[in-house]
């Protein structure tokens, strides 16, 4: 609409065309601004007041509530909003006393939340791992709920601080003058707390908890190298903040790289030529006019670099030729392109060796899914991303495949001698395990779903997917078989994963016995002694050859058995994900299956 209104837009660099022309980017660079000038008109003040890192610590704050939020079922923003307000309400008590020093109280609190965060998402399993959106940012996703909420609190922010700009210039530079001729310092600083953990809240959605720090710092230190004075500071800290913010915005889709640590980037950049201008400005070996020429040059270059660079070359945007599929992990991705041959363009969007569970897509992710014909998903956990971007985008056109769908969708288990939940925990959202295609006879009901959402949007090739399909499903049958012979060789056995477990679909369906470390869906890494005692023991006992580790994982787990009862570390391949040497040497759902058939074979000597 915007593009028929102003059809000059189309002529627009590609970066900038994008930005007045996608919904989705539309929201992210309103919501992106308000929250930057939030956080930097707060910052100036906080920075001065040597209480900058109070960003830090809550952050950290909100990440610790949004775990519980997440273990709870309860909504995040909502829940994490009081909690972090009270937590600066409590840094400002604690640095006033002066029993505790500030940037002390900062760090207790601060690594006390961490490791509340830690043992919440420890002790839950299946965590709802949306959590890792609010860690490590995703404003590309954010749904026109979430940006409403940030554009009222941001607004809401900015008027308080305009009505009390004065106190608060005040407190900020003189609380002993400012006491004296009657200004209420406790309450300003109140103020300026809580003023400070909304916008935190509202930024983790932006830039993330372990970035969020940054929009309030950075500005601020960044503006104080050239300005002098309060005023100047506050309007200088403002422009920086929102020209890093879009710079940010126009690299992120330029160059297909995450938002928040693009906007960090550009952040540290202008901080580097604002200290460099200073530099020149008082040298002494440059004199008069020389040093204003110097500087005017430096920041024409900086600014050039800021915006013509990713404004200038094309943007790389998906545009299809042929019927369209794009599939967010790797099974599903195999399925389709066994399917299509040739005849379709076939996209992953999770990148070889790439975690899952840190997935942010970017602004050329999201728009192949909003322009390709079939968008295949599993639906949970690791997936908590697509809610978000479908509900941003037009799925009209699109047929949207959920594996879990398609599926029989078993609870999330925790197996004999796993980490446990604590008594008491809310089982009132079930947890189901998203890893269905673990199972053969599950690959066989998606694959027949992902054809038929092919037959009937590509009428022309109709033909060539269902002969495709007829072979390859009679090569998962042949594997289904083989499965199915492997366990009725090797009934009552027990197999050791040291590690996640993202195999109950294949372990129900050929009744194949199993200790692990974790669930399926778990975040964890790190086992307990308790845990790695019990497998380790299960080894001994039952004589186990061989203990495994999932693909892509550390092992550590797995490693720490094999040196306490000398068994074997081999790989399981959850088909989730798939390493960049397996991909690049050509393997397939089919081979990693039979890697793993081949692998319970050793172990069941």
């Amino acid at each position: 609409m915007f593009t028929k209104l102003f059809p000059e837009v189309r002529k627009m660099p590609e970066a900038l065309n994008l930005i007045l022309t996608q919904p989705f980017l539309q929201r992210a660079l309103v919501a992106g601004i308000l929250i930057s000038l939030c956080a930097a008109l707060l910052g100036v003040s906080l920075v001065l007041k040597r209480f900058s890192m109070i960003g830090d610590g809550l952050s950290h704050v909100g990440f610790g509530a949004l775990a519980i939020a997440c273990a709870a079922n309860i909504a995040p923003l909502y829940f994490s909003l009081p909690i972090v307000v009270i937590a600066a309400f409590l840094l400002l008590r604690m640095s006033e006393s002066g029993k505790i020093k500030g940037d002390a109280a900062i760090a207790l609190i601060s690594t006390g939340a961490l490791a509340v965060g830690v043992m919440v998402t420890s002790l839950t399993t299946g965590m709802n791992v949306d959590i890792y959106n609010y860690m490590f940012g995703s404003i590309l996703t954010m749904s026109n709920a979430d940006v409403a909420l940030s554009v009222v609190l941001s607004i809401a922010v900015l008027v308080l601080y305009l009505v009390f700009y004065n106190e608060i210039f005040a407190v900020t530079f003189d609380e002993s003058f400012s006491k004296a001729t009657g200004t209420k310092v406790g309450a300003y600083n109140m103020l300026i707390a809580a003023l400070t953990a909304v916008t935190i809240v509202i930024g983790m959605r932006m830039m993330g908890a372990l970035l969020i720090s940054s929009l309030i710092i950075f500005p601020a230190i960044t503006s104080m190298r050239l300005c002098k004075s309060y005023k100047s500071v506050i309007f200088s800290s403002a422009a920086v903040s929102v020209l890093c913010f879009f710079s940010g915005l126009l690299v992120s889709i330029r160059f297909e790289a995450p938002t928040g640590a693009s906007v960090v980037c550009i952040n540290i950049f202008a901080l580097a030529v604002f200290s460099l201008i200073r530099a020149v400005l008082y040298s002494s070996r440059l004199k008069g006019k020389a040093k204003k020429v110097v500087a005017v040059v430096i920041a024409a270059i900086s600014v050039l670099a800021l915006f013509a660079v990713p404004l200038t070359g094309s943007v790389k945007v998906y545009e299809k030729e042929k019927t369209s599929v794009v599939a967010a992990t790797f099974a599903p991705y195999d399925f389709a392109r066994q399917i299509t041959g040739d005849d379709a363009e076939v996209t992953m969007l999770l990148a070889p060796g790439e975690e899952s569970h840190t997935f942010e897509p970017t602004a050329s992710d999201i728009m192949k899914i909003e322009q390709c014909d079939v968008f295949i998903y599993g639906g949970g956990e690791s997936d908590e991303w697509v809610n978000s971007m479908l509900s941003s985008i037009d799925q009209s056109k699109i047929t949207v495949i959920r594996m879990m769908d398609v599926t029989e969708s078993l609870k999330e288990e925790t197996l004999e001698g796993m980490e446990t939940e604590e008594e008491g925990h809310d089982h009132e959202k079930e947890e189901y395990d998203e890893h269905v295609w673990t199972s053969p006879k599950n690959a066989e009901r998606i694959v027949a779903a992902i054809s038929k959402a092919l037959c009937e949007c590509d009428e022309v090739n109709k033909a060539e997917y269902e002969k495709r399909t007829k072979e390859y499903l009679s090569k998962l049958n042949a594997l289904d078989n083989v499965f199915e012979e492997f366990s009725k060789a090797n009934r009552g056995k027990h197999f050791v994963v040291g590690d996640r477990f993202p195999f109950k679909y294949l372990a129900d369906e050929y009744s194949l016995k199993f200790y692990a470390a974790f669930p399926g869906c778990s975040a964890q890494s790190d086992a307990n002694p308790t845990t790695i005692a019990f497998l380790s023991e299960k080894v001994k006992k039952e004589k186990i050859p061989v203990v495994f580790k999932i693909d892509l994982s550390t092992g550590s787990v797995a490693k720490s058995i094999s040196e306490s009862t000398g068994a074997k570390v081999e790989t399981l391949y959850s088909c989730h994900v798939i390493s960049a040497d397996d991909f690049k040497n050509g393997e397939t759902y089919l081979s990693l299956m039979y890697r793993n058939l081949s692998a319970l074979q050793s172990a069941a000597k």
